[in-house]
């Protein structure tokens, strides 16, 4: 009421989602089902739609860009990686675009992640590439999946055996961005 907000940006998320149930650890864990990684994502700014409902996957990388956008620095955010969701928040379109959600175990803090989970979230596809073990009870031997939500949103059918050029092609995407984030963490 005051007026302190008119021309501030407002933005409400989380870093993770939460899980109950029963075949799950908690609120971390390297499955990464949609429980874990949907997490809210509310924005409130001047000129924004109001009361607008995306369904679109989006990611949290596409946070900063956002941000930068919407504050006037729209030429500033050709080199970052993720994407400005202003579009979507005017009410246009956006195209969609993979999400990807990933959960590492400690590793040493130089060189490559030993142990970690990946997912890329595809339209209705989710796939989940498993590297390394797990120390956790309950969680050893995970093997990659390719789930499809639509029709499974429980995520505990993997159906990568019916859709193998799926599999495939979402697995060779996830391999690429593990690339990138090794590359870069091993140049800091």
């Amino acid at each position: 009421r005051s007026g302190l907000l008119n021309n501030a940006i407002l933005i409400i998320s989380a870093d993770h989602g939460e899980s109950f149930t029963a075949d799950y650890g908690g609120h971390s864990g390297p499955k990464l089902h949609d429980e874990l990684i949907r997490i809210p994502l509310i924005i409130k700014g001047t000129g924004l739609m109001r009361g607008l409902r995306i369904d679109q996957p989006v990611s949290q990388v596409d946070l900063a860009p956002t941000i930068l956008d919407l504050a006037g620095g729209g030429s500033d955010i050709a080199g970052m990686e993720g994407r400005s969701l202003r579009p979507l928040l005017v009410g246009g379109d956006l195209p969609a675009n993979d999400a990807f959600s990933m959960a590492f175990q400690r590793s040493n803090r130089v060189g490559t992640l030993a142990v970690g989970s990946l997912a890329l979230t595809r339209g209705r596809w989710k796939f989940v590439h498993y590297w390394g073990q797990p120390n956790l009870p309950g969680y050893r031997d995970l093997t990659d999946a390719l789930y499809d939500t639509d029709t499974d949103p429980s995520e505990s059918r993997d159906v990568a055996g019916q859709h193998p050029d799926t599999a495939r092609a979402m697995k060779a995407a996830i391999m690429q961005k593990r690339a990138t984030m090794t590359s870069a963490a091993i140049s800091r």
